[in-house]
């Protein structure tokens, strides 16, 4: 308990009430395999080919390939499915969207060297525009549990009491708002006050359960939103041996997260919060990359991203609702705007090496991805870190890892019109299983749970497509699998820790539909 005492002390002197945490960070600091359908097919594995609108995503020296001007858009068709097992229950969800992954509009304009017999020096010049959704955070996520000791009304109780709250300003009065605009407590505590789920006992703050009492809880969750990169790019082929790309990218966040959690009582009785978080913002990066084709067939690839300065704000809402003992009690946040928050996320760097090599008929390919997570930083609005250092960007660093990725991708020519397309990619966990989320004592948020990614991601790909000289359709099919271990709240935070208190296993696997029409010109 010492180490607990010890994080309630440095949590008190923290003055934000808004509580970014590492795992907000962590939600925007990665992307996924995702673009034009024969990108997808292959695993993402283009950085040493290009020659595709996706690819220029990931290497913009690929645009040097094109020889051809081109005009092409990506429909995606997605159905995702979560299961859960959680104290002997299981419970599964699905959603159904469909977006476009990608638009893209390419220049190709050759020099006058490329007239030239001995075919020297700059021979084309190429300009891009292209809007590519990077990310779809579309799901839904059902989570049942059986009885267990553990309760969220603990968890309130630890925060009405390590604050040492007065009574008097957690009360709703003629001023409804004065509660929750009150900087120095938590909404947890003032919404636990105002439902009589937490209560005073000779003095001292006590959750109303009754000694081992026994709750069911469920969890409900409601995830929408997308990273979308507008991204303006220029690449140049110089010899037909090296192509040489930079790009500038405008990334547009828009995510936000509807959450119910509910627990029934052993003795009667029922409580339901209704926590709404969301954040939206934009930022600019850069990225250089370059291809190099030492012999006809062999080619490498190389690209790097510099982190993105993106400029977010969040926002916060709740409600909780509490059914015992014949009392019926509803307690709800205002929606105003005064419980908006904007500050600075600093996105990791990346660097992406590659290789492929093209045979007659067919192509093999590989690439590598490093993401430097751990070097995510928060910082406020005037781009200033040392509010945020000692804690948040912290735990950033050492409870959140460097992500690796391997894509590997084949693609194979039946005739000179129609290809077929398989591809694989994995993705390192990018959080530790130690990872916790830490909410301040004095925080407005009440989306307390969490959900911890240790797992690796797989990615399993096919496609096929049919190119003429003027046009193509391309078709792709992907598969993604990872699993997550989920908590309701900072079971450790709370005064009681019990030997029965366990993770729920989420398992998600995302199935997606791609076709990409293209236009040569």
């Amino acid at each position: 308990m010492k180490k607990y005492l010890l994080i309630i002390v440095a949590i008190l002197g923290y003055s934000t009430i808004y509580s970014q945490t590492v795992f907000d960070a962590n939600t925007i600091g990665s992307s996924d395999i995702k673009g034009t359908a024969r990108y997808m097919s292959m695993g993402g594995a283009f950085g040493a080919l290009g020659g595709d609108a996706s690819a220029i995503v990931d290497n913009p020296a690929g645009l040097g390939i094109y020889r051809k001007s081109e005009l092409s858009t990506t429909l995606n068709m997605q159905l995702q499915n979560s299961s859960a097992t959680w104290y002997g229950e299981n419970a599964s969800n699905n959603k159904f969207s469909t977006k476009f992954n990608n638009f893209t509009y390419v220049i190709a304009l050759p020099t006058w060297r490329s007239q030239q017999d001995d075919s020297k020096g700059l021979l084309s010049s190429n300009w891009s525009f292209s809007y590519n959704q990077v990310k779809n955070y579309d799901r839904n996520v059902t989570i049942k549990g059986g009885s267990t000791l553990s309760s969220m009304t603990d968890y309130m109780n630890y925060f009405t009491t390590a604050n040492k709250t007065d009574p008097y300003y957690l009360s709703s009065n003629s001023d409804y708002n004065s509660p929750y605009d009150n900087t120095n407590v938590s909404w947890l505590s003032v919404l636990a006050w105002n439902t009589y789920l937490v209560d005073t006992i000779n003095g001292n703050y006590k959750s109303f359960l009754s000694d081992g009492e026994r709750v069911s809880p469920n969890y409900q969750l409601t995830e929408r939103g997308h990273i979308n990169k507008y991204s303006f790019a220029w690449s140049g082929n110089f010899s037909n041996k090296f192509y040489l790309g930079t790009s500038i990218d405008y990334t547009v966040i828009d995510h936000t997260t509807t959450s119910i959690y509910d627990e029934t009582f052993q003795l009667g009785g029922d409580m339901s919060m209704m926590s709404n978080f969301s954040t939206k913002g934009a930022g600019v990066g850069l990225n250089i990359g370059a291809i190099y084709k030492p012999t006809y067939n062999l080619r490498l690839g190389f690209a790097f991203h510099s982190p993105t300065i993106y400029s977010l704000t969040d926002h916060s809402y709740s409600d909780l609702y509490s059914d015992f003992n014949s009392h019926h009690n509803y307690s709800s946040t205002p929606n105003d705007s005064y419980y908006d928050n904007s500050y600075l996320l600093q996105s990791p760097l990346q660097l992406n090496a590659s290789v492929a090599y093209v045979f007659n008929k067919g192509i093999l390919s590989a690439e590598y991805v490093y993401n430097n997570t751990t070097a995510m930083k928060l910082m406020d609005s005037n781009g200033s870190s040392a509010s945020y250092d000692k804690y948040e960007n912290n735990d950033i660093n050492t409870m959140l890892k460097d992500v690796h990725t391997l894509k590997l991708g084949a693609e194979y020519r039946i005739t000179d019109n129609f290809s077929v397309r398989a591809g694989y990619a994995f993705k390192t966990a990018s959080a530790d299983n130690n990872a916790v989320k830490y909410l301040n004592l004095n925080s407005i948020r009440t989306d307390t749970e969490f959900f911890i990614n240790n797992s690796n991601t797989n990615y399993f790909s096919c496609g096929f497509g049919y190119h003429e000289n003027s046009w193509f359709l391309d078709f792709a099919y992907q598969r993604v699998n990872y699993s997550e271990d989920f908590y309701p709240y900072d079971y450790n935070a709370t005064e009681f820790i019990y030997n029965n208190t366990k993770a729920a296993s989420v398992s998600t696997s995302t199935n997606n539909l791609v076709a990409t029409l293209g236009l040569k010109f």
